[in-house]
């Protein structure tokens, strides 16, 4: 979109500098209110849009920096592209400035843009910090982060088309199963989202649908997408960008005020297939963050613009993930939803504990290792026995210990679910028993038992 116009100064010669370059849609952007030909006081005005509310509006909040001889307000962009104009009415509510802004929904730079809401912006807690049983302060039972995990989170399915790449039939059917209605293997086990975590939780997290939507994208693929090379930033705020368009599409079919995680599952060209034979594979990653994001449905009763915001964490996944990938939808799946409840990957780690946890390989649908489970609150404290040498020598104790996926309820009386040794404030070696189960979605123990 091009610069817009210079503003228009009405008679009583006061000016409203408004931004040359448009606003990208949900931002904000300083405007000098100049006084220097008028003996207009500035507290005397008052600002709006021509065209109304619902495209615009003026934050009344001075920060810090306002200066009264030199003026300014802050402009809101509404979700809506376009050029609008904003006015300054006297005492008797005539107009006596006027000035033109544009707003965007395409922003090409490499930083920002600027974003304005109102409410928490949460921060999504990832990887928790244990306290320790050297530490009065932080206690053992203490965790900075995701812990106690529970209740139900209610998960949305957006599917994405573009304007050059189509979901192949039964996209949604095959997502709606690994979510919630679950996909029966050779094994006679049925498997999804849902069921693992209502396992591995002990019944104490519940992942239900909220809703679904087929949205098509005003743009090609690859202005969603940027290669698995390019700077993680850049990558990200390419994501972003498919994340606004498709939540502001979808909110005609699925009310967010509902939604704890989204789930946007993105049509890739050709199948995924390279441009050139022996090329990349063209299909977006799965990947989870979260974000804060526009939208105008359902109208908010609470502020006097038509819009609202909505934070939470999403998922992005390629609609043909089975076929160009080994692993499941419902696997993969239920790896980057770990990562919405605080989890972070752990196969980057020195330390990697490979197939023993669903954050390291997902392929075989493994559980969760037993800290994972401890700092996400689904293990009461007492239920370990912890180790501090700096206070007990325990010589030939004998423990007993309960499968990990026989948990539900607490281990038997006489058996502990695992053993906790402190080496150094939060350093620890954690100890379990994992069994494989017959008919249980992630009851996988690991390579061996």
């Amino acid at each position: 979109m091009s610069a817009v116009a210079v503003a228009d100064v009405l008679p009583g010669q006061i000016a409203l500098v408004t931004p040359v370059d448009p606003i990208y849609r949900g931002g904000y952007a300083r405007v000098r209110v100049d006084l220097s030909s008028s003996s207009v006081q500035f507290d005397d005005l008052s600002f709006a849009i021509a065209e109304g509310p619902h495209v615009a509006t003026i934050s009344p909040s001075r920060d810090e920096t306002f200066d009264l001889a030199k003026p300014e307000i802050m402009l809101l962009a509404g979700p809506f592209p376009g050029v609008f104009s904003l006015e300054a009415k006297d005492s008797s509510g005539g107009v006596v400035a006027r000035a033109p802004f544009a707003i965007t929904n395409q922003w090409l730079e490499p930083d920002g843009p600027p974003m304005a809401f109102t409410g928490a912006n949460p921060l999504y807690a990832s990887g928790g910090n244990w306290g320790a049983l050297f530490n009065g302060v932080w206690p053992f039972e203490f965790s900075y982060g995701p812990k106690a995990v529970t209740g139900a989170r209610r998960v949305a399915l957006i599917f994405v088309n573009t304007t050059d790449s189509m979901l192949p039939a039964g996209t949604d059917t095959l997502y709606r199963d690994a979510l919630v209605n679950g996909v029966t293997g050779a094994d006679g086990v049925t498997r999804s989202v849902s069921a693992f975590y209502d396992e591995v939780s002990l019944g104490q997290l519940n992942i239900s649908p909220a809703g679904e939507s087929i949205v098509t994208l005003p743009k090609a693929w690859s202005a969603y997408t940027q290669p698995v090379n390019t700077d993680l930033r850049v990558r990200f705020d390419a994501r972003d960008e498919l994340i606004a368009d498709a939540m502001w599409l979808a909110q005609n079919d699925i009310d967010f005020t509902d939604v704890d995680i989204a789930v946007f599952v993105v049509a890739s060209p050709s199948g995924g297939a390279p441009v050139m034979p022996g090329g990349p594979q063209q299909f977006t990653w799965p990947i989870a963050s979260g974000g804060t994001y526009q939208l105008n449905q359902p109208q908010p009763t609470f502020a006097p613009w038509f819009w609202w915001w909505k934070s939470l964490p999403w998922v992005v996944m390629p609609a043909e993930w089975q076929t160009l990938d080994s692993r499941r939808v419902f696997a993969t799946l239920s790896h980057e939803i770990g990562h919405t409840i605080g989890m972070t990957d752990l196969y980057n780690d020195p330390r990697d504990i490979g197939g023993w946890d669903l954050m390291s390989q997902e392929g075989g649908l493994p559980g969760l290792s037993l800290p994972h489970r401890q700092v996400l609150g689904w293990i009461e404290p007492d239920w370990l026995r912890k180790y501090n040498f700096l206070i007990e020598n325990p010589v030939d104790e004998e423990v007993v210990l309960r499968a990990s996926e026989l948990l539900v309820g607490g281990p038997t009386p006489g058996q502990l679910a695992g053993l906790v040794i402190e080496v150094a404030n939060g350093w620890r070696y954690y100890f379990e028993y994992r069994s494989r189960q017959n008919a249980v979605p992630g009851s996988d123990p690991g390579p061996t038992q």
